[in-house]
């Protein structure tokens, strides 16, 4: 069991069950892609953090282009700091196993907003920083040939047992003069940033077969339409159009519907490029176009469909829906 810590001080901390050390980190990896770009904000971008990544200077946040933010927001990283080293809490709670913090390596460029029960656990463990977004806190042990593997439980009420706290400040203060001050990663945290990388291919990879599989199980998009009246008759005053299989996130506002007396146009831009203009030409006969109208329902699979209601402006049938002369 490894512990989140969220950025919003309303949300408790709570625990998360963690099988073996590749889903740990795994779970963080794809918690960290998802969460934090809904809440990256240029706002809160740090100016000194973003000229030392990219060489450019701004005065202000809102100099920052939206493109530039927007790139940065799509960083992925995970950075481990390891607040209590293996066998330095003993006589503690720990034990002889590692307590390792993990966050967003590129928070402060993301505009990620801070996360002060993080930070103030690291300043209670000897290693003040300043975290941003989500954090997760975990124990590892040191398994059979010295591999890494997920240590006891560390349940939220541990990140408040003084015991392992004090051991941990103590072991970092004595390490003050080696790589920890001088910001170079423990060996500790360079193999669990190697096992971070290999954890965002697999995202990587999970996310392109999710992705896939989506595409396959799609309901095509299909456009159909009647004249609504007995067979041959073309009584009805209307011309019922219909696009079935549209995406689930399909609104009113990603539909362009331009219908005029003699012709229409229908863009949906939630689909493809290629696929997204469905109709464009000349009615087969004139409507009233201050008369017509469409709307959107849910429809099986969670799919939309749009219906168009065209009204004639003469009462007979209709032989097809655009003409091709």
């Amino acid at each position: 069991m490894w512990t989140l810590i969220p950025h919003d001080e309303a949300t408790l901390p709570s625990p998360r069950s963690v099988e073996n050390i590749h889903a740990g980190l795994e779970l963080v990896t794809a918690h960290f892609t998802e969460r934090h770009a809904k809440c990256a904000h240029k706002d809160r971008t740090d100016l000194v953090a973003l000229q030392e990544y990219t060489g450019k200077q701004f005065l202000q946040t809102l100099m920052v282009p939206d493109e530039l933010h927007e790139s940065m927001a799509k960083l992925q990283g995970v950075a481990p700091l390891v607040l209590l080293p293996f066998d330095a809490g003993a006589s503690t709670v720990a034990g002889s196993e590692a307590v390792v913090l993990f966050s967003d390596a590129h928070g402060p460029l993301k505009g990620l907003p801070h996360n002060k029960r993080a930070s103030m656990l690291t300043t209670a463990s000897g290693l003040p920083r300043e975290l941003r977004g989500d954090c997760f806190v975990g124990r590892l042990c040191s398994l059979s040939g010295g591999v890494l593997g997920v240590g006891g439980e560390c349940p939220p009420q541990m990140l408040v047992e003084r015991s392992w706290l004090e051991a941990a400040q103590a072991a970092n203060q004595c390490s003050a003069s080696a790589t920890v001050s001088k910001g170079e990663p423990s060996p500790l945290e360079q193999e669990l940033a190697n096992l971070l990388l290999a954890a965002r291919r697999a995202c990587i990879t999970a996310a392109v077969a999710a992705a896939s599989n989506a595409a396959n199980s799609l309901t095509p998009v299909a456009l159909t339409w009647s004249d609504g009246g007995e067979k041959g008759t073309g009584s009805d005053p209307s011309v019922t159009v219909r696009v079935d299989g549209l995406p689930a996130d399909t609104k009113s506002k990603h539909v362009r519907c331009s219908i005029r007396d003699e012709y229409i146009k229908l863009e949906v831009t939630t689909l493809a490029d290629s696929e997204s203009v469905l109709l464009d030409g000349k009615l087969f006969q004139p409507v009233s176009a201050a008369d017509c109208e469409w709307y959107l329902e849910s429809a099986r699979g969670g799919t939309r469909s749009l219906i168009i209601a065209l009204e004639k402006r003469q009462t007979m049938r209709w032989l097809e829906l655009t003409r091709k002369d």
